[in-house]
């Protein structure tokens, strides 16, 4: 495995409104050092699924020695852990039938390794509809696992705490690029990533409006702030929202 390129990480996150803090049910995670980043989105449908998520995106960033498409893999023992960190907790009837079902995810992993002094190569691996956004200046070079506003639904694919490790690799897709020094690459939790591309179809320069957000001291609103204008302008859904920004140094 070649030298992880050391990028500068970013994150932000708000629960939706309404919603308490401890409510949130997306996750992330980062390791610079050995270029593994991750976000996820926990189904609130599911039961404990901030917890599945959490143990996603820790899982994944601490995996740096394992290929992305073996990654899956890794499930099985993540599945347990999430049994056991349920253990002993009273339950209602109704909550225990929601635990024998399992939680419900979805995630992007990516990983960031300097290919030469002037780029570096990313990969990344997505099931469901976190995404991720590599951007050049205000030019976007590539929107994945979705490319366009109108794909997002009801019905994403998901990892499940009690599925199959062959039927979560059947789920998982692939993508991979180069990235050059200034690049920035943009994970997203769903709303977020959602209302990006929905910005940028309309011809609007979504990577311009959150460059405030990205300096060390915002000159304009923070992210919660500016997250909460956009819901009641009706810009961006009500969901937990998750960006995680990654400057190519």
């Amino acid at each position: 495995m070649q030298t992880s390129m050391a990028v500068t990480a970013q994150s932000f996150w708000l629960p939706r409104w309404g919603h308490r803090f401890d409510e949130y049910e997306d996750a992330f995670a980062a390791e610079p050092a050995s270029g593994r980043f991750a976000v996820a989105d926990g189904a609130s449908e599911s039961a404990f699924s901030g917890l599945w998520a959490r143990l996603l995106v820790e899982c994944f960033v601490r995996s740096s020695e394992v290929d992305l498409l073996q990654w899956p893999a890794s499930l099985a023992p993540l599945q347990a852990e999430w049994v056991a960190q349920l253990q002993g907790r009273q339950l209602p009837w109704y909550g225990e039938k929601q635990v024998a079902q399992g939680a419900f995810a979805t995630l992007l992993g990516l990983n960031v390794e300097q290919n030469t002094q002037a780029t570096s190569r990313w990969q990344a691996i997505s099931v469901g509809d976190c995404c991720l956004f590599h951007t050049r200046g205000r030019a976007l070079l590539t929107a994945f696992p979705i490319d366009n506003s109108s794909d997002f639904g009801n019905d994403p694919r998901l990892l499940g705490s009690r599925m199959s490790v062959e039927r979560a690799t059947a789920h998982v897709r692939h993508a991979e690029g180069s990235a050059a020094s200034g690049d920035r690459l943009w994970l997203m939790t769903d709303a977020l990533a959602q209302w990006c591309l929905a910005s940028h179809e309309a011809g609007a320069d979504p990577w311009h409006e959150m460059d405030p957000l990205l300096a060390p001291e915002p000159a304009a609103a923070p992210f919660d702030l500016w997250a909460d204008q956009s819901r009641e302008a009706g810009r961006l859904r009500n969901d937990d929202a998750t960006l995680m920004v990654l400057q190519i140094p």
